[in-house]
């Protein structure tokens, strides 16, 4: 609990937000400090309790989020352009490559009857356990040459039964895809590599990533076919031909982390002994409806505790056709980064936590949990570049989200005592604090 809004925050918003007014900007700076300085589960009473020095009750976060003209969406969307055209170049005639990562992510709701555009992601059976249910959103994030993580504005997967009942058009999640790398704020120095699920690969992906001059990097699926040179399926699958190949025809591929040419975009740093080692062969080959493209076959051997060595085989299709086996397994490597990320924004800034019946206000509370995680990112840059020993900047470099929770809160925790200081000097400030203090008693 502390007792005002971090200078830090009151910056961020303030920086550039015309687009709203100073009322909901105060609302803002209210919802991100609940995300970011409430300790715990972020239910709207444990985000309206962080701030001792501006009480306000759940109820009215509760309405501000369940407001139609409340568009976080939009105020995400314009914050993170600005974010991005802030982003300097390298120099002119250099090509920034910026990894972009999509996939989706389930967040569980619990078993409540009201909960709209949900789907069952355990059902009760016989009467006994629990049902749960989840919703779908499409999420991505996009790691830039400096180890930023800029995450993508969110998109929701509809289920047929809310779109009847909101006269909404369904919309598949392939199709939410293609309209997020359309709407994706690029530089226009910086070349982008798309890293997808096998959920998404396909013609659609394909096509996209071609006429927006993008390349890409996916597993396919056991039944994708090779081609003739009339483009008509052969009936012989692309893992047919990699489970087929011998152990001869393999090239051993080791990546070191540390020393790996992605290891900026992992925010690695310093020395590591660790090393992943793959056994891998590629080839330029048509594929059915997809056409010239580089298929990489690659085995790894992942060690496990008390059991035998675990093999586990991946066939990555890319329209990048001149790179070679070694680069499309080191920056496929990094789709894992968007795992890490659903975990924490579950973990550390609360996405499940939300508990209205009110579906448009759980969008809200998702975006503005986005708006905190790129105010995070914002922050560290921020103190990365202004700090001087070689021990804070290896700390800001890669730190992560839990980490810079910890920073962040220690930081506004030195703002509150210097506030609490200074209102020791004032009789008006002091009264202040022994009323607040007062109805905090009183509340408990």
């Amino acid at each position: 609990m502390l007792w005002q809004i971090p200078q830090g925050i009151r910056e961020f918003i303030g920086d550039g937000w015309g687009m709203i007014g100073p009322r909901k900007q105060d609302v803002v700076a209210r919802i991100l400090s609940g995300f970011l300085l409430c300790r715990g589960k972020k239910s709207l009473a444990a985000m309206a309790r962080t701030l001792a020095g501006e009480l306000r009750h759940r109820a009215s976060l509760s309405k501000a989020l369940q407001r139609s003209h409340f568009a976080t969406r939009q105020l995400y969307i314009r914050v993170l352009d600005s974010l991005v055209s802030r982003l300097r170049s390298v120099g002119k005639g250099k090509k920034r490559l910026w990894v972009a990562i999509l996939d989706g992510v389930y967040t569980q709701r619990g078993g409540f009857s009201k909960v709209e555009n949900a789907r069952h992601f355990k059902e009760k059976r016989r009467g006994k356990g629990r049902s749960t249910k989840s919703h779908t959103f499409l999420m991505g994030l996009l790691l830039t040459d400096t180890g930023m993580r800029l995450p993508l504005p969110r998109r929701t997967w509809y289920t047929r039964a809310y779109c009847r009942k909101h006269q909404k058009t369904f919309v598949s999640q392939t199709t939410l895809m293609k309209r997020m790398l359309e709407t994706m704020p690029i530089p226009k120095d910086v070349q982008i590599i798309v890293l997808a699920d096998e959920y998404f690969e396909g013609p659609v992906l394909h096509r996209t990533c071609a006429a927006l001059n993008m390349l890409y990097i996916s597993p396919v699926n056991s039944r994708r076919c090779f081609a003739d040179s009339s483009g008509k399926s052969t009936g012989d699958t692309l893992f047919d031909r990699g489970l087929a190949l011998s152990r001869a025809a393999l090239t051993r591929v080791c990546l070191r982390s540390c020393e790996d040419t992605t290891a900026v975009y992992r925010r690695r740093t310093g020395t590591s002994p660790s090393k992943r080692v793959y056994f891998a062969t590629s080839e330029v080959r048509n594929v059915s409806t997809l056409g010239d493209v580089r298929i990489a076959y690659s085995w790894k051997i992942q060690p496990q505790r008390q059991r035998r060595a675990r093999r586990t085989f991946k066939v990555l299709v890319s329209n990048a056709t001149a790179w070679d086996t070694a680069s499309l397994i080191e920056f496929y490597e990094l789709r894992w980064q968007i795992e890490i990320f659903f975990r924490e924004l579950k973990s550390f800034l609360g996405i499940e936590d939300f508990t209205g019946a009110d579906f448009s206000a759980y969008e809200r509370f998702l975006d503005l949990a986005l708006l905190a995680y790129l105010f995070l990112e914002q922050w560290r840059v921020k103190h990365l570049n202004t700090a001087r020993s070689l021990v804070k900047k290896a700390c800001y470099s890669s730190a992560r989200t839990s980490t810079l929770l910890s920073l962040f809160h220690h930081e506004a925790s030195l703002e509150s005592l210097q506030f609490m200081t200074t209102s020791l000097r004032s009789r008006k400030n002091l009264r202040h604090m022994i009323h607040c203090l007062e109805r905090i008693q009183r509340a408990a």
